[in-house]
């Protein structure tokens, strides 16, 4: 039996923009800024039988997050603004994997001994259930946004403030 999660990537997407302001409105048109993927493949040995001896579960993974690209040029309060919600953002998403290493902790135990197109069943099901899993986490959580993934706009200084 074997159960391995590889490391994670991390990718970023550019976001232009002078201000907090001007970033919120680049990132409105999107479905989400952040993203947690992941890539759950399974293998099985086989006796003579045909029965399944082994099993072997891994789970490819990615997590993207936005960088801004002009958040030098920003005001004190908008950088630190800016780091809080990524900060929150990527505790999100790591959320999300945090859900399938816990949710497909042996399953390869689940898999073993059987006929392998059962196992390919319960795996089909298995990816399913992961995946409502995490679509209950992102209801629950409203996406990110009751866990401090709203970027707070009062920080953004006034037209007449300099930044």
């Amino acid at each position: 039996m074997d159960y391995t999660w590889n490391s994670t990537a991390q990718h970023e997407y550019d976001v232009a923009g002078a201000s907090l302001t001007d970033v919120v409105a680049a990132m409105e048109g999107m479905d989400e800024a952040g993203r947690a993927e992941w890539w759950p493949a399974w293998a099985y040995d086989t006796d003579e039988n045909g029965e399944i001896t082994a099993v072997r579960v891994s789970v490819d993974s990615a997590i993207t997050l936005p960088r801004w690209v002009d958040e030098s040029g920003a005001s004190g309060p908008e950088q630190t603004e800016w780091q809080r919600f990524l900060r929150a953002l990527g505790d999100h998403e790591e959320g999300h994997l945090e859900r399938v290493r816990d949710f497909l902790e042996g399953t390869d135990e689940r898999l073993l001994h059987g006929d392998p197109s059962n196992a390919a069943e319960n795996w089909d099901w298995i990816v399913s259930e992961l995946q409502e899993t995490n679509n209950r986490y992102d209801s629950e959580t409203d996406h990110g946004r009751n866990a401090g993934t709203v970027i707070d706009m009062d920080v953004v200084p006034s037209s007449d403030e300099e930044p």
